[in-house]
């Protein structure tokens, strides 16, 4: 176990009487993620979702509108070639641009997207989705789509993904945490009756078959957030629509915050009443047709971790979300695609591979994405509104940019006062299991000594930790990582050395804390002690400080209102 003490120290300097920023403000304003300020929406203003962006409401906020390549820092030149991948997809360098606002019942998306051909074969919604030109099963990402990953919980359990293309076909899934797939690691599902999560996720796609791994994880398939019954709909569930024209679609989206009858009465559950495992948003066998599942809600058999979903709202004191958009943009031949072609796959991975062999001979390396896991072969560039750091997949919450909820017009951004934790917590995660599953290092086992995390063949970008950024914010953060090889029943195990694969039979484990003293400027009297920390299980967990409106001072907790203080040599 590794610990510091903490020593009160000044540490601005002055040059010709203009105050430097310090390492850790350098090493914040270089690494903090995208944020955007949502405003809630004004006593007696509407949005009519209808694919066009023409009310006050949307005219009135900025735009969201930076998305690069979602691996992000993993290849040097990132950047530009991010740039140009959307010049020759979109015609446009940033093609992508989104806006958003709230209310007590719902949060509003709208976007726009550029294309040299708005074009999409997928039409329908969830369990209803088809193509003429691709075999089922198919998703809206064999289009260009627009994406939205959700985690209102802030600890990497429960989000939501949603996906959306041109033709409004759509469809959503509940996570109950992160999954595996294109590198990034992942615990499995908990096996009913180990005390954890039994469910990786649920989805009326497919029936709810084909998201998750087959075998440890379990899935469900019957969570929506749209209403169940179409003479229903739109009623208090989520509601899209989008418009085109030959070079943009626009879309707007309705996503419900709270789970919700059709009467407006929310749907709260006894601890008693009874529940079925795999369905989110019924209170029997079968799906209601009155009910459908929010963005926060989640029912006694699929509680979010610690915390009730109601005080996770904005409209009851949360102040953030964690949140990441995206846009998965295919190379011009894609749209042309027809049903003869796609009857072979082994040619459509072929014009893929093509496609990443002439991006390595351009920029060195490759941001084309092939997934040969579906019917058939799909290959992507995708870009976000926050990089992951160096994963290539999106299910990877705890680097996803943040969402801060405001009341008031022209509320100023407020730098989350835990991302310094969060930031460090995640790298952890990943050093921890690539050092537990590469037989050069631990071979089965987790380790407490942190000079081995830093060692740059376990932390490395290419599973998203950045050993110099880590090294550089110990001069200010404490940790101090437990490992119990003994420990069994609630524990994750990582295969060796399968990187996909892992069990719930037991041990070994661990968990990582770290702490760090913040100050208000200008003020030493005001201090807060900042806590977080994260398990094999990647449940991270952060106490309410700053995050909530209602939490003590939370008018200072802003990471650009205080200092992080220096912390002593490590013993």
């Amino acid at each position: 176990m590794l610990h510091t003490r903490y020593a009160v120290v000044a540490f601005f300097a002055f040059v010709h009487g203009k105050e430097l920023e310090t390492p850790v403000e350098r090493l914040i304003n270089y690494h903090y993620p995208s944020q955007y300020v949502v405003q809630r929406l004004r006593k007696g203003q509407d949005i009519n979702i209808d694919g066009h962006l023409e009310e006050d409401a949307w005219s009135e906020v900025p735009w969201l509108d930076d998305f690069l390549d979602l691996a992000g820092p993993r290849f040097d030149g990132w950047k530009e070639a991010s740039r140009d991948y959307a010049r020759r997809f979109t015609g446009s360098s940033n093609p992508t641009r989104v806006k958003l606002r709230w209310d007590d019942a719902f949060l509003y998306v709208a976007a726009e997207l550029r294309s040299r051909s708005v074009s999409a074969s997928v039409t329908g919604h969830c369990a209803d989705l088809q193509s003429e030109v691709w075999p089922k099963p198919v998703l809206p990402y064999f289009d260009d789509d627009f994406e939205v990953f959700i985690d209102g919980s802030q600890s990497n359990y429960f989000y939501v993904e949603f996906e959306l293309n041109a033709r409004n076909a759509s469809y959503t899934t509940l996570w109950s945490q992160p999954q595996a797939g294109l590198g990034s690691v992942a615990p499995e599902c908990g096996r009913p009756g180990s005390g954890l999560q039994g469910v990786c996720c649920n989805t009326t796609w497919n029936g709810g078959k084909g998201l998750c791994d087959h075998g440890v994880e379990r899935e469900g398939g019957s969570w929506t957030l749209e209403m169940f019954a179409e003479s229903l709909r739109p009623g208090t569930g989520m509601i899209s629509a989008t418009s085109n024209t030959t070079e943009m679609w626009v879309l707007e989206i309705r996503f419900p915050i709270l789970s919700r009858r059709s009467s407006q009465e929310a749907v709260l559950l006894p601890e008693n009443s009874p529940t079925v495992e795999l369905c989110h948003c019924s209170v029997s066998a079968q799906p209601h047709g009155d009910q459908h599942g929010g963005l926060l809600n989640s029912p006694v058999s699929q509680r979010l971790p610690h915390v009730q979903a109601e005080k996770l709202h904005p409209a009851n004191g949360q102040r953030f979300w964690w949140a990441t958009f995206a846009n998965a943009l295919h190379a011009p031949w894609w749209s042309k695609l027809t049903a003869a072609d796609t009857k072979h796959p082994e040619l459509i991975k072929q014009r893929c591979q093509e496609e990443i062999r002439g991006d390595k001979q351009r920029y060195g390396f490759s941001q084309f994405l092939l997934d040969a896991n579906n019917a058939a072969p799909t290959c992507y560039y995708e870009a976000a509104s926050q990089n992951l750091g160096g994963h290539q997949y999106m299910h990877n919450p705890d680097v996803f940019g943040y969402l801060q909820f405001e009341s008031t017009p022209d509320a100023a951004s407020c730098r989350n006062v835990f991302w310094l934790s969060r930031f460090l917590l995640a790298q952890l995660y990943q050093a921890e299991v690539q050092y537990l599953m590469n037989r050069n290092f631990g071979n089965g086992t987790y380790t407490s000594n942190l000079v081995q995390l830093l060692n740059p063949s376990v932390c490395d970008i290419s599973n998203a930790c950045n050993a110099t950024a880590l090294q550089q914010a110990l001069d200010y953060v404490n940790v101090a990582i437990h490992v119990d090889g003994a420990r069994s029943g609630k524990c994750v195990r990582y295969a060796i050395p399968a990187v996909q694969t892992s069990n719930w039979t037991g041990g070994p484990c661990f968990e990582a804390h770290v702490s760090y003293t913040i100050q208000r400027k200008g003020d030493p009297s005001k201090r807060r002690l900042i806590r977080g920390s994260i398990n094999e299980a990647r449940l991270m967990s952060l106490p309410d400080v700053g995050q909530r409106w209602d939490s003590p001072n939370a008018d200072w907790l802003c990471l650009d209102k205080v200092e992080v203080l220096l912390a002593s040599t490590y013993v």
